[in-house]
């Protein structure tokens, strides 16, 4: 079995599946999203991207324990990748997206502090994965299928805000969205199937896998919940 386009193509499948029943994306297919909601939704989601170096230091962090099985070669070259992205050029999608909202100063101000939903959903990666029986090829893991997410979700964001608003981005860029994710992907996962994976925890891998990206489409609905209700648990 090629393990790697097992890997590719069922998580594939299964998160394009997950955004077909996802609220947030059905609705906004539909055009049916008012801007106030969407500004909301995309700063917040802004500001967890901002946060998200600190799931790849959990990672890193977790590479150290006893019960890592790795190589040390294969520890290296992963420790080394995740490192990079903690330091890595960060995604511009949100704020591309909200530079297209026509939205008064003054509601945009509303939005400028983190929400319970973020706040939450920040502290998801640490809660489940710093923990003593959750593995680093788990964390890396988890952390290669939210860059798969990231491009199924990105085409849905880019091609709905330019069918309804005129968002205009070059096919380069585009790409380069798109290219970015599967090859972060690859390369995390590229050590876990040489080195790592058998068929007693192929299933439970995916499961892990699977389990991250409906973490992340929960967070897109609640963000979407939060805005609807107009409330506010902000935390300054």
């Amino acid at each position: 079995m090629d393990l790697t386009a097992y890997f590719l193509n069922n998580n594939q499948t299964f998160i394009r599946k997950s955004l077909v029943r996802n609220r947030f994306f059905v609705i906004l297919e539909q055009g049916a999203i008012s801007q106030k909601v969407l500004s909301h939704v995309l700063t917040q989601f802004k500001y967890w991207l901002n946060q998200r170096h600190t799931w790849y230091a959990v990672a890193v962090a977790k590479s150290g324990c006893k019960e890592n099985t790795l190589s040390q070669p294969s520890l290296k070259v992963l420790v080394s990748q995740l490192q990079h992205l903690i330091f890595g050029s960060k995604s511009d999608i949100a704020e591309h997206c909200l530079s297209y909202l026509d939205i008064p100063t003054k509601i945009q101000g509303t939005h400028h502090e983190i929400s319970f939903s973020t706040l939450r959903y920040t502290r998801w990666f640490m809660q489940h994965f710093a923990v003593e029986n959750r593995t680093f090829p788990e964390a890396v893991a988890s952390l290669a299928v939210l860059e798969l997410t990231a491009v199924h979700r990105d085409q849905l964001l880019l091609s709905n805000f330019k069918r309804q608003f005129g968002l205009s981005i070059s096919l380069e860029q585009a790409e380069h969205y798109e290219n970015e994710g599967y090859h972060i992907f690859q390369k995390l996962m590229e050590p876990l199937i040489s080195h790592y994976l058998d068929e007693d925890n192929r299933l439970s891998l995916l499961e892990v896998m699977h389990d991250s990206v409906k973490a992340h489409l929960a967070y897109w609905d609640s963000l979407l919940d939060e805005a609807e209700r107009n409330t506010k648990y902000h935390y300054g």
